[in-house]
């Protein structure tokens, strides 16, 4: 359905060696998607990620819905990566109490800090 990856590398994650593919997406320029697998064929994980030179403003600058991806506020001091148990979902979780939620690593809800 996307036809071949635009990038693909083989990457070791500890004992692990994997592949990475990415495609861009012609409907998002400022995305890419993301495909971890073993080298002889099953998909591990997959996401949208951010496209090389993005113009996007960082984390930093606010969380932005639909904007940022998993990398982009991970980046940030102090930030916790948080697995849900579910397959499709990803957390970060900032100094702060932030909670930043992300479906296939996009950006969803952000809940603000408690009090």
């Amino acid at each position: 359905m996307l036809g071949p990856p635009e990038e693909r590398e083989d990457r070791r994650f500890g004992d692990l060696d994997l592949e990475v593919r990415r495609w861009p997406l012609p409907l998002w320029p400022h995305l890419w998607w993301e495909v971890l697998s073993d080298p002889a064929g099953p998909v591990l994980h997959e996401q949208l990620v951010r496209a090389p030179g993005s113009p996007v403003p960082p984390a930093g600058a606010g969380l932005r819905v639909w904007e940022h991806v998993v990398e982009d506020v991970s980046a940030l001091d102090g930030a916790v990566d948080v697995d849900p148990g579910v397959v499709t979902r990803w957390e970060v979780h900032l100094p702060d109490g932030t909670r930043a939620c992300f479906v296939w690593g996009l950006l969803q809800q952000v809940h603000p800090a408690p009090g």
